[in-house]
């Protein structure tokens, strides 16, 4: 997205983004906060919001391009999260 992460100054877990028909609680630090196949949203290398499918393809699943809106709310309540980290 083009949403810098200085626009997200409430803790990580207060936020709310909606893209397409999906809604994704919390932003997170890595792809292995969340489980395999679910939407993950986090601050990417160049520090904007990045919308991604953990071990998959958002743009292919959400038919994204270019332009599609990119809704962020704060939230009230605390999400919770689970350690979805692989254990090797």
């Amino acid at each position: 997205t083009n949403i810098p992460q200085a626009w997200l100054t409430e803790p990580s877990d207060q936020w709310q983004i909606e893209i397409g028909p999906e809604t994704i609680d919390g932003v997170s630090r890595c792809f292995g906060d969340r489980a395999a196949g679910t939407f993950v949203a986090l601050i990417g290398s160049h520090g904007h919001l990045e919308i991604a499918l953990n071990r998959g393809n958002a743009a292919e699943r959400l038919s994204a391009s270019v332009g599609m809106p990119v809704r962020v709310r704060k939230t009230q309540k605390k999400v919770e999260t689970a350690d979805f980290a692989e254990r090797r």
